[in-house]
């Protein structure tokens, strides 16, 4: 095969076996690995940045999240939106993205112990936090993806964010909207 001939034969000029090739310093001191010709380099742990995966970004302290980290986020969930800056998406109910508004305690609790969800679906990390902020949003999402939710659950927050007194004259002036 023309495409792997070069990389063979500089390898049977050479006289290096596959095992001779394994675990071989490098000109920069860090451990080399070689498979097929390609060569992947372990730094030491003082060089090495923390990569960030599913993991580490569901569960990072929201002030240490970078843009990448959203963004690797944002990834790991499928989520995409178009338009104006969106803010970041939740990571659960609890966590509230900064500079986006905390939803109400009695909604989390029902989300919790009426609805019994465990974590919000990827349109609810998104949908919720830009309702939050009162902005317009069109969400596209599968059937029972909890669309309905992710439209409801701000809804109801500001609702029950109205003052005792706006939300006791509903019973004589009728509904608010």
């Amino acid at each position: 095969d023309p495409l792997y001939s070069n990389s063979m034969s500089s390898f049977a000029k050479n006289g290096n076996s596959s095992l001779q090739r394994n675990n071989r310093r490098g000109t920069n001191g860090t451990q080399q690995d070689f498979d097929g010709g390609i060569r992947f380099g372990k730094k030491s742990s003082s060089n090495y940045d923390t990569v960030a995966n599913v993991h580490t970004v569901a569960t990072k302290p929201l002030k240490k999240m970078t843009a990448r980290d959203w963004r690797i986020f944002r990834e790991n969930y499928n989520i995409s939106t178009k338009g104006g800056k969106s803010p970041p998406p939740l990571r659960s109910f609890r966590e509230n993205p900064i500079g986006v508004t905390p939803i109400h305690p009695s909604i989390i609790d029902a989300i919790e112990n009426n609805l019994r969800y465990k974590e919000p679906s990827p349109i609810q990390r998104i949908a919720i936090p830009i309702g939050m902020q009162r902005r317009d949003l069109i969400g596209i999402a599968e059937t029972g993806s909890g669309k309905t939710a992710a439209f409801g659950i701000p809804l109801c927050h500001h609702v029950l964010c109205f003052p005792q007194s706006i939300l006791g004259s509903v019973a004589d002036d009728g509904p608010l909207a």
